[in-house]
């Protein structure tokens, strides 16, 4: 739920503008104090969720908006989905081995990261599950959780009408 009423774009823009800025700022004392030694879940597990609500917020759905007005918001702010899709994935690889801990409880909010009809977002993002697939077999030597737990949210996506011809293309190439 927005502070700001439906027609306070402007606000709405603004407010997100300064909080992709403040995640770029954060990122890296994130990883410099709650990676190695004193890695805490909870902060990581906070950072991934703002992510993944801040690129499927509406206020950030370009494509619901006029083509003039899609303009000047890439203009005057680029696609912040894009920006914090980067910050997610240039996050996620700083994880290292404490990556298995986010297994496979990612999968359903990253999964609902890529239903974002913005291509450059859905690159960024499924190679994301080819890595978790990496880290289970590296640690299990199989990764039939990710394997299942893709297949089940997949399932349940596809069976509520989510997703697009192009997004169902992408993931037959994973």
């Amino acid at each position: 739920m927005s502070v700001f009423p439906r027609d306070w774009m402007v606000m709405r823009l603004l407010t997100s503008n300064i909080i992709v800025t403040t995640v770029q700022y954060l990122s890296p004392a994130l990883h410099k104090n709650f990676t190695e030694t004193d890695f805490d879940f909870k902060v990581w597990n906070s950072y991934f969720s703002l992510s993944v609500l801040f690129i499927n917020q509406p206020s950030l759905q370009l494509e619901t908006v006029t083509p003039s007005k899609r303009k000047k918001i890439l203009d005057k702010y680029s696609d912040m989905r894009v920006m914090m899709a980067y910050e997610l994935y240039s996050m996620w690889q700083n994880l290292g081995e404490h990556k298995i801990n986010f297994i496979p409880g990612m999968i359903g909010p990253f999964l609902g990261v890529t239903l974002v009809p913005q291509p450059e977002v859905r690159n960024i993002m499924i190679p994301i599950f080819h890595d978790m697939m990496d880290w289970e077999q590296r640690k299990n030597g199989n990764f039939k959780q990710v394997e299942a737990e893709l297949i089940d949210k997949l399932d349940s996506l596809v069976s509520e009408g989510k997703g697009d011809e192009n997004y169902r293309e992408l993931f037959s190439l994973l």
